[in-house]
């Protein structure tokens, strides 16, 4: 739950700061769109991290390569599938 709740939170403030950025035009704007879409997008797992061990301490434990940084970004990215084929069943559905 903690792990939605935080990812959808970033998901929202990449679009809005996305969002800023399609206002305007050039080159320069949509180089900085794309990398503020990077930063957001990559310097929340490190928050999500930071939130995780602070909610569940010892109780979790990522392990592997990065010191467990890698296993985390594939639990973010299986989040992230999951939701998006529940989405399209549920749309095919209705």
């Amino acid at each position: 739950m903690l792990l939605q709740l935080l990812l959808q939170g970033t998901l929202a403030l990449e679009h809005r700061v996305a969002g800023w950025f399609d206002q305007r035009s050039g080159r320069l704007w949509a180089f900085l769109r794309f990398f503020s879409a990077w930063l957001i997008l990559f310097g929340s797992k490190f928050v999500m991290l930071g939130a995780v061990d602070r909610v569940l301490g010892d109780s979790i434990h990522f392990a592997g390569a990065m010191h467990g940084v890698l296993a985390f970004i594939a639990v973010v990215a299986g989040m992230l599938i999951a939701e998006e084929l529940v989405t399209r069943v549920y749309r095919r559905l209705a």
